[in-house]
């Protein structure tokens, strides 16, 4: 497994990119939230090619991909088919239609599983 950062900068709701990779090379299965976190909701935005970003969808229901709830600094299960369709992908606090800016720099973990 593979746990790469992104970081929210301070006085934004959307992290840096993390690259997931062209097959995808890795699912996206966990997050954690430093202890700077914000605030208790969490969704994304995703990208087929490094440029335009998309919000990610829930394949089950069609709806936003977005957890209520986040904890700081706890293991987050997190959907991985719906990332399937991204190379890269986006954090991003509160949900497209609410984002929250963090009032301080936070650093979240994901938890990427190898697809083979």
């Amino acid at each position: 497994m593979k746990k790469p950062t992104v970081t929210i900068a301070n006085g934004a709701a959307v992290s840096g990119v993390c690259a997931l990779g062209s097959r995808p090379d890795l699912w996206p299965v966990g997050m954690v939230a430093d202890a700077a976190w914000d605030t208790n909701a969490v969704s994304f935005q995703g990208s087929f090619d490094g440029a335009n970003y998309f919000d990610v969808l829930d394949v089950d229901s069609g709806l936003e991909y977005s957890i209520a709830g986040v904890v700081k600094e706890k293991l987050l299960p997190l959907k991985f088919q719906n990332f399937l369709c991204c190379e890269y992908i986006k954090v991003r606090s509160g949900t497209s239609a609410s984002p929250v800016n963090q009032s301080g720099a936070t650093v979240v973990t994901l938890t990427l599983r190898d697809a083979g």
